[in-house]
């Protein structure tokens, strides 16, 4: 409940829906999101990375458009809480076995308090970046593909290319920022078919029809930057 008296539900799979005053979007979809449980432990550099990257001393990480929860769950320190602000309701039945759930549209004025969250991670996920530097109190983690993000296997099937302009757009949007630390990941994914064919599946390509993808070598190519308030 909050300060005016507004009461919110907490959802019988577990999260709270926040995202009262206009209608959400849908987000991924239950395929989307079983496929990128499947194969989310071939990202472990990334985890790995952003672990490292979130202090000790943190005691709330919200991750915005964070999911299943999957990263936030391996990344939080001991004693720490997790919060996944995400629209997918698949997504957060999940996230909500995890840590913290919440449905609300992280492009609209988060629910949370002005310097209210320790660290702000942003995994592949859209970037608001006046409501980050609102609600953060220490730094905000983003991880970005690449541009020769699982290149081989986006040449062979013709997907979707990493948009060029990226880090351009990810510096505009952190302005207000100091960039702390910059790390480039890169390493081999050995894809079966049925991994190839899930990987496609978890993200934007999915919206365009079912892909059948081959067994696969392709590079898993990541930017993890690190901007301190």
């Amino acid at each position: 409940m909050c300060e005016r008296g507004h009461s919110f539900d907490v959802a019988r799979q577990g999260y709270v829906h926040l995202g009262a005053g206009r209608k959400l979007p849908e987000g991924d979809t239950a395929a989307m999101v079983e496929a990128r449980e499947a194969v989310l432990p071939l990202f472990a550099p990334l985890t790995e990375k952003l672990a490292q990257s979130v202090p000790t001393s943190a005691r709330l990480i919200v991750d915005l458009g964070g999911g299943t929860g999957y990263h936030l769950s391996h990344v939080l320190p001991a004693g720490a809480h997790g919060m996944v602000f995400d629209v997918s309701k698949p997504a957060l039945r999940r996230a909500a076995k995890r840590v913290g759930a919440v449905l609300a549209d992280t492009w609209g004025r988060l629910p949370l308090a002005d310097n209210g969250a320790d660290v702000v991670l942003n995994v592949f996920a859209p970037r608001n970046g006046p409501e980050m530097r609102r609600v953060v109190r220490d730094r905000v983690i983003v991880a970005t593909p690449l541009p020769h993000h699982l290149a081989e296997l986006r040449a062979t099937l013709g997907l979707l290319a990493v948009d060029p302009s990226k880090e351009e757009r990810l510096a505009q949007t952190m302005a207000g920022f100091e960039l702390a630390a910059d790390d480039r990941l890169e390493w081999t994914l050995d894809l079966d078919a049925t991994q190839a064919t899930q990987i496609i599946a978890m993200g934007p390509n999915a919206f365009h029809g079912p892909v059948q993808a081959p067994a696969s070598r392709t590079t898993a190519a990541v930017r993890v930057t690190t901007w301190r308030k």
